[in-house]
C-alpha cells in the first residue's frame, strides 16, 4: 500500500511542476507579446464604415460608393446594368 501511496505522490508533484512550469513559459510568452503590441505602431483607424449594397443581377454584396444605379436598381458593374431584364 505504501509503494501505491508513493508513486502516486509523485505523479501529482511532477504534474504540479508540470502545470507550473507551463503556466510561467504562458506569462513570459505574453509578456512578450505584450511588448511586441506596445513596440509596434498601431493604424489610424479608418474613416466611417460604409454601406454595402447588393446587385440585382448577380446578388453580390459591395460598397455602396461603387454602385452603378439604372432604372431604381442597384448593380455592381455597368455590363450587369444593361444586360439584366427589369
Amino acid at each position: 500500500m505504501m509503494r501505491v501511496l508513493f508513486w502516486l505522490a509523485l505523479i501529482v508533484l511532477i504534474y504540479a511542476a508540470l502545470r507550473k512550469k507551463a503556466a510561467q513559459k504562458m506569462r513570459a510568452a505574453q509578456a512578450e507579446y505584450e511588448a511586441q503590441a506596445a513596440r509596434t505602431p498601431q493604424a489610424a483607424p479608418s474613416a466611417a464604415a460604409e454601406n454595402m449594397v447588393q446587385c440585382a443581377a448577380c446578388q453580390v454584396y459591395f460598397p455602396e460608393s461603387e454602385a452603378v444605379v439604372h432604372e431604381g436598381r442597384i448593380y455592381c458593374s455597368q455590363e450587369h446594368a444593361g444586360s439584366h431584364p427589369v
